[in-house]
């Protein structure tokens, strides 16, 4: 025997009656943080449009906190670092002001720890636009008359007071010309609140002009209105309202609101939005306010009204330019036998050229390559065949228009799985217990109806139903299901009988029929919990007897598994109560039970383990006592000797919290995972994916309302990886999981619909357990 007191825990192995005393050593344990922090990325998404600032936002997380959290862009080091705006939740603003129009830099962040560990986070490239970045304009009011000791000494010019968060400074601009050529700087100031200009140099001869610019720390500049000496008001500004191409034309659309004195007004165009315009059509009638003809595309393509008055004096009105095409989000992306069926919003605008779908398998953007060029603007649905299952895509859209304009829609990634919710509803109060995945490939679970009748239930891998069946009478409910080898299932649970509750084990074909059933009337009550094939071809059973009020034992029964005769059963336990939740077979055709304990260890409730041989001699146990409440409901033992368990611990304060604990073949801790918030969280079963451990139960601390069903995942090292939930905003709880063909998960639960109480709850997943057919990305 070996005994062991590792980070605190009581490890011993004894008789299966007895208690043995044990005085441990304390030792000193000095735990390094050797695993580097994880970074999440949260904004921007890849391929962005981004403007000369951009929020930058990510979460970081570690066990030991926290050093710096720091930008990378083309990695380069920027000096900057993100600030903590949560515990794990940092942002900073990264000005791209060295960036031109159409440059696509990377972002990463780099990450580093209290003890030294660091790590990069992956490249996310954003997409440059300035066009439309321009800050807002400010509008001058009608000059008002300087006096000096009652004399005419000049003009007092005033503004609207800028909002921009960017503001720079105000430039006032002076000239004789109304369209502000050849114009003089007359006044500049940075102060934001200074919206105000004394001009005394003045003519009586000459009509002067007045406009502001505000500029912005990028040294962008927009004029605002134009303001004359003159008695008479300027001509109003008409507005661009629209602009709208065809492959070899276009159509503008402009405000012409009438004002007096009116003589004319043309359409402008330029290739940059303070170039030099051009002329492309004149109007002498006010009532013209669009504009279709052919139309040869520049670089860039803007547009303004100039208008003129029988004066003379005229207005130009803000620069316009057609927007690229707009963002083609994809709506859905649908898996269903080895193919993606993907839509996308449709473009509106008549300039549509095509829409290029991109693709890759893996997560890696930058692999992102054409799998499709559709030129009719009206075709947006992909059927994208040849899918290999249980893998993970990257989307991506682009959308072009006659004149090259071109917008990505963000990355989505996608997973080749299998996917569905399945929500039956028998009676008040159904619950699926447990769940597998049987030879085909499709997915059987048991559970009860009404707390009155067992029930089997068994879906396709799509998700429909092929067989739901009450089964058993007299309050029977079933609680561990496992797979024959001819296709047929043996189940285990209770039933009451002369109102008492008996072990009852049946054999089930694929379609719900009981071939044989046994209920044992054994020396107390009982029923079964978990039930197991044996390596010698026999089946093996735990669960719990009443052995008196007080004192409950550990059950456990050997059948054949033919007719369901006992060939031995066993009772094991204290003077309290003691429960057999899992088991495992031996290589000897024995069988490992996973228990719970309050007659050993602290009263509490421990961890116990024992291993029983092909008789059913007890050969070893192992009590795992850690103060306070610890139960294991799951366990695998895995082929380095090493189990893992699931369940619940708590301590004094008595909130539960999910726990996931590691043991060696000698009964030392390897590691021990407990991961919870501030109400009760539990994990009820557990799987190895073959990169970790998957972990399902119920959350109080996360949920939406009501707790949650959730899964988590640990990596084999025992360290957190991430966390999925499921729920309404009523009571949901998973029981049991099972690992699908494709790799995801089956998990098996209920869920409370209101009016209906609670109904039979099947979730399936893909390997991260997400539901969702579009997955964010990053």
């Amino acid at each position: 025997m070996i005994f062991r007191l590792v980070f605190g825990i009581i490890l011993f192995f004894s008789s299966c009656k007895e208690s043995p005393s044990l005085e441990p050593v304390e030792e000193t344990v000095i735990i390094l943080d050797t695993d580097s922090p994880m970074i999440k990325w949260i904004s921007p998404s890849f391929d962005s449009i981004v403007n000369e600032v951009v929020t930058i936002s990510c979460e970081v997380t570690d066990t030991s906190g926290i050093v710096s959290v720091e930008l990378w862009v083309d990695s380069m080091k920027t000096n900057l670092l993100s600030m903590a705006v949560s515990d794990s939740t940092y942002t900073l603003n990264w000005m791209a002001s060295n960036y031109n129009g159409g440059n696509k830099p990377l972002l990463s962040i780099y990450a580093v720890d209290t003890a030294g560990n660091d790590t990069i986070s992956q490249n996310i490239r954003v997409i440059i636009d300035d066009n439309h970045s321009y800050p807002e304009p400010v509008s001058l009011y009608p000059l008002d008359s300087l006096f000096v000791d009652s004399l005419f000494s000049g003009y007092i010019v005033k503004w609207w007071n800028s909002g921009d968060q960017y503001f720079k400074k105000y430039i006032l601009q002076k000239s004789t010309n109304p369209l502000m050529l050849e114009n003089a700087e007359v006044f500049s100031t940075e102060i934001i609140s200074t919206v105000k200009y004394d001009d005394y140099e003045y003519s009586y001869e000459i009509v002067m002009y007045y406009r502001i610019i505000i500029e912005d720390i990028f040294g962008k500049q927009t004029a605002g209105n134009v303001v004359s000496t003159s008695m008479m008001p300027m001509p109003p500004q008409w507005n661009i309202q629209s602009v709208r191409y065809t492959t070899d034309s276009l159509i503008v659309n402009w405000a012409n609101p009438e004002f007096p004195k009116y003589y004319s007004h043309q359409l402008l165009f330029s290739d940059q939005k303070d170039g030099n315009f051009e002329i492309l059509a004149e109007y002498n009638n006010p009532i013209m306010g669009q504009y279709e003809d052919q139309y040869f595309h520049l670089s860039e393509n803007w547009f303004s009204i100039l208008t003129e008055d029988s004066l003379g004096r005229k207005s130009i009105s803000e620069s316009y330019m057609h927007p690229p095409p707009q963002v083609p989000d994809i709506d859905s992306v649908l898996y269903y036998d080895n193919s993606f069926r993907i839509q996308w919003q449709e473009e509106p605008d008549s300039d549509f050229d095509n829409y290029k779908i991109l693709s890759t398998e893996g997560e890696n953007p930058f692999n992102l390559s054409e799998i499709k060029f559709i030129t009719k603007q009206t075709e947006n649905t992909l059927n994208y065949n040849n899918v290999i299952e249980g893998k993970y895509y990257l989307f991506q859209i682009i959308t072009t228009d006659a004149w090259n304009l071109e917008t990505r829609c963000p990355v989505i990634m996608a997973s080749s799985f299998n996917k569905f919710f399945v929500t039956e509803d028998n009676g008040s109060v159904d619950i699926l217990y447990s769940v597998l995945t049987n030879g085909e490939g499709e997915y059987v679970t048991v559970g009860q109806v009404d707390q009155s009748s067992s029930w089997y239930l068994k879906v396709n891998e799509s998700g429909d139903i092929e067989a739901s069946n009450n089964l058993g009478s007299s309050n029977s409910v079933y609680n561990s299901i496992v797979e024959r080898s001819g296709g047929d299932y043996c189940v285990t649970g209770s039933i009451i009988v002369n109102q008492d509750k008996n072990l009852l084990i049946e054999n089930i074909d694929g379609d719900g029929s009981v071939i044989w059933s046994n209920d044992y009337d054994l020396e107390y009550p009982d029923a079964g919990n978990a039930i197991i094939y044996l390596n010698d071809g026999n089946i093996g059973v735990t669960g719990f007897a009443h052995i008196n009020t007080v004192n409950q034992d550990i059950l456990v029964m050997k059948i054949n598994p033919n007719d369901g005769s006992k060939i031995w059963s066993t009772y094991i336990g204290g003077e309290e109560r003691d429960e057999g939740h899992d088991i495992l077979p031996t290589t000897n055709g024995g069988m490992y039970i996973l228990g719970e304990t309050h007659s050993y260890g602290d009263g509490d409730g421990d961890i116990w383990i024992l291993e029983l041989d092909s008789d059913g001699n007890t050969i070893d146990t192992l009590l795992i006592n850690i103060p306070g409440k610890q139960i294991g409901y799951s366990f695998i033992k895995s082929e380095n000797g090493t189990f893992t368990i699931a369940g619940e611990t708590s301590g004094s304060s008595g909130v539960r919290d999910a726990l996931l604990i590691q043991i060696d073949e000698l009964g030392e801790v390897i590691w021990v995972l407990s991961y919870g918030g501030i109400y009760n969280d539990i994990a009820y079963s557990l799987v190895y994916s073959g990169s970790g451990w998957v972990l399902t139960g119920q959350t109080y601390s996360y949920d939406s309302g009501g707790g949650d069903a959730w899964l988590i995942k640990v990596s084999e090292s025992g360290t957190f990886e991430w966390m999925q939930i499921y729920g309404r905003s009523n009571t949901d709880i998973a029981y049991d999981i099972d690992i699908a063909r494709d790799g995801g998960y089956i998990i098996c639960g209920s869920t409370f619909i209101p009016g209906n109480q609670n109904d039979g709850w099947l979730i399936k997943t893909d390997s991260r357990g997400n539901v969702e057919e579009i997955i964010s990305y990053p």
